[in-house]
């Protein structure tokens, strides 16, 4: 459609103006009431009216406080000479449309130039009104819109710039609201297992561990009612296994969300850093309580710590050492091993060796110090720290071992016997006196080249090794003869006394024994056997002879008996009657004379003349032996070599028979009453 300046009129600005009372009787009243005219420039919105070709026919005056353009200045141009190209073609369908469908369209988001040069956003309606005939064009109502998309922007870009903050955040912020959890970030769901769509919606209270419950409770009912409470306490959350228990610092403050109150804050997982704390203090109490000293000093020597144990080892307290120099801790004598101990540190970092320190009261006593050069982050020295055992006692121990050792050599040396160690394959650890025994060296001994066992005499190898099977099996000891070959070649009977020896894990390591030769003992053993063997020859046969003798004494017996009796009943027949006539011619003063000699003669007959042979069955048959050999005249050092007799053995033999025969009379000679007897 073209303008038809028959239709339209320009007005004071130069503006055609619809409506005007030269466009005809249809608007005449509307026009001369003035009232469309003020409608028209009291709005704040851009009204243009293009033709069909989107020339521009008319603009309300807001253009000028809106774009900056004067209406002349935009009248008779065409629309997209205001327009950002970005935005032209998606007008022209909007237009191409309109006159399709004769129904009003809304446009957004168009951009407009400024007339400085800025563009401004805008949004409107199109509406047909072409065959409208005061009109005749196409009606655009145009809304300035760019404060409030450039608000809207920044708000999406600072409620972005938030969200991200709030979500890339490594604490965990949340929003409660009664008692519900109405916003989390992956951060909190994180530190207590869920999600943070599974959190939203859940009573906060269930994600508070039971034994922490009741206090955090307390403190939002008491924050909610309004109390002033810190913001800032430790509360241990309850994970999603129900088990595990969490740590965190919350920092919580009060806000309004969506018009009511709600809580807000922060949540820091600290279950590291309690841990650490912990691990902390407990290295603090192991340092502080740790029997060695233990100090830290600057690069100028100065105490910036030193545990109990330091301080202690030295008379001080650690108050009283610290910012002192480590020269207070060693005399001038000592200062030169010191000085050649710090060299040592610059140029390696380490130093582990003895120094002396001296004490408070001047007393000196040796350490056994590992200094180590202390560095920062960066690798560069800040101090040195150094511990430190005082090992007074393990130089007195030392000392007292080395004169042990020296005593046990000694008594090594002086032992008659080879002191061994053996391994399980009957090879030597360590020995002592091989020579005087085996005539081999400690080294030939114990050489890979040699064995215990080579030593052995083979006839007695398999029982000695059957024998030490005991006591591999399990601790215990034995003692074993056996024959070995010395290194000349000569047959040496030994005496091993050894003991089995099992580590601390029960394994058998071997043996510990003590050799002794025993060769001499053993040819002693064999000479003893043959005379026993002598001595039990002549034992028989002395037996033999004392049978024999035992059996003439008998018959000696026998008949002296008989001679006894018969010179008793002689006796009787000679005297008896001779007394009885004496008496008979005695006068009676005699009588009483000759019956006392009655008497006697009668007790002389008639006593028991085997009261001997009584008195004799009475002894042993050691001493009926010992009897029959002094009877045969045979002296108290025969009889002890013939018996294996001692000689006081054989005294107490003679003195016995004495008391046995009822001899008491010193004077009488035991062999000749045996043999009067």
């Amino acid at each position: 459609m073209k303008n038809s300046d028959d239709n339209s009129r320009s007005d004071s600005q130069g503006a055609a103006v619809p409506g005007h009372p030269d466009s005809g009787t249809e608007g005449s009243n509307l026009a001369d009431s003035g009232l469309l005219q003020a409608l028209i420039e009291s709005v704040v919105d851009v009204i243009q009216i293009v033709d069909d070709s989107g020339v521009v026919r008319y603009v309300s005056p807001s253009c000028m406080q809106t774009l900056g353009y004067a209406p002349e200045e935009m009248v008779g141009k065409g629309t997209a000479a205001f327009m950002h190209p970005d935005d032209q073609a998606s007008v022209a369908r909007d237009l191409e449309l309109l006159k399709e469908s004769g129904e009003s369209i809304q446009i957004e988001n168009v951009r407009l130039r400024h007339k400085d040069g800025s563009w401004r956003t805008f949004e409107g309606v199109l509406r047909d009104c072409l065959t409208v005939p005061c009109v005749n064009g196409i009606v655009i109502d145009y809304h300035d819109i760019t404060e409030y998309r450039n608000a809207e922007k920044a708000l999406r870009e600072s409620e972005a710039k938030y969200r991200a903050l709030v979500e890339d955040i490594q604490d965990g912020v949340f929003i409660i609201q009664d008692n519900k959890m109405v916003f989390v970030n992956e951060a909190f769901a994180n530190i207590v297992g869920y999600t943070a769509e599974q959190i939203v919606g859940m009573d906060f209270q269930s994600l508070v561990a039971p034994e922490d419950l009741e206090i955090v409770a307390d403190r939002y009912r008491r924050r909610q009612a309004g109390e002033d409470l810190p913001r800032e306490y430790e509360f241990r959350t309850l994970h999603k296994d129900g088990i595990t228990r969490v740590m965190v610092n919350m920092s919580v403050g009060i806000i309004t969300y969506n018009g009511k109150v709600a809580s807000l804050g922060t949540v820091k997982d600290i279950t590291e850093r309690r841990r650490a704390e912990e691990q902390q203090r407990l290295l603090s109490s192991i340092v502080q309580q740790s029997s060695e000293g233990i100090a830290l000093v600057d690069l100028h020597g100065k105490v910036l710590f030193a545990n109990n144990a330091f301080a202690e080892m030295h008379g001080y307290t650690p108050e009283e050492l610290l910012g002192q120099n480590l020269a207070i801790f060693h005399t001038s004598e000592q200062m030169l091993s010191v000085d050649a101990a710090n060299r040592q540190i610059k140029e390696t970092g380490e130093f582990k060796d003895e120094i002396w320190h001296v004490r408070k009261n001047g007393v000196v006593f040796p350490t056994l110090m590992h200094n180590t050069l202390l560095r920062d982050k960066s690798g560069n020295t800040i101090g040195m720290i150094g511990t430190m055992r005082d090992i007074t006692e393990r130089k007195q121990a030392q000392q007292a071992l080395w004169k042990s050792e020296l005593r046990y050599n000694d008594l090594a040396r002086n032992i008659p016997g080879m002191i061994y160690r053996g391994r399980t394959d009957w090879s030597c650890e360590l020995i002592y006196n091989s020579e005087t025994i085996y005539g081999y060296t400690p080294k030939e001994i114990t050489s890979p080249e040699m064995r215990w066992a080579d030593i052995i005499h083979p006839d007695d190898r398999d029982r000695v090794f059957r024998e030490a099977l005991e006591i591999s099996e399990e601790p215990g000891s034995i003692i074993q003869e056996y024959r070995i070959i010395a290194k000349d070649g000569v047959i040496r009977w030994v005496e091993d006394h050894k003991s089995s020896r099992f580590s601390g894990s029960g394994d058998y390591e071997g043996v510990d024994g003590v050799v002794f030769d025993i060769t001499g003992r053993k040819q002693s053993e064999d000479d003893l056997r043959g005379k026993t063997e002598e001595l039990r020859k002549k034992h028989d046969a002395l037996t033999e002879k004392n049978i024999a003798l035992r059996q003439v004494l008998e018959h000696i017996d026998s008949e002296k008996q008989t001679y006894q009796q018969q010179m008793s009943r002689d006796l009787e027949k000679a005297l008896v009657p001779f007394l009885r006539k004496l008496k008979e011619e005695a006068p009676p003063t005699r009588i009483s004379e000759f019956e006392a000699l009655e008497i006697t003669l009668d007790a002389i007959l008639s006593k028991d003349l085997d009261d001997f042979e009584r008195r004799y069955v009475r002894l042993t048959s050691r001493e009926s032996e010992v009897c029959g050999m002094i009877k045969n005249g045979d002296s108290s050092k025969q009889i002890s070599e013939d018996l294996n007799l001692s000689l006081l053995t054989v005294q107490k033999h003679r003195e016995q028979i004495r008391k046995k025969l009822g001899i008491t009379n010193k004077r009488i000679s035991l062999a000749t009453y045996l043999r009067s007897h």
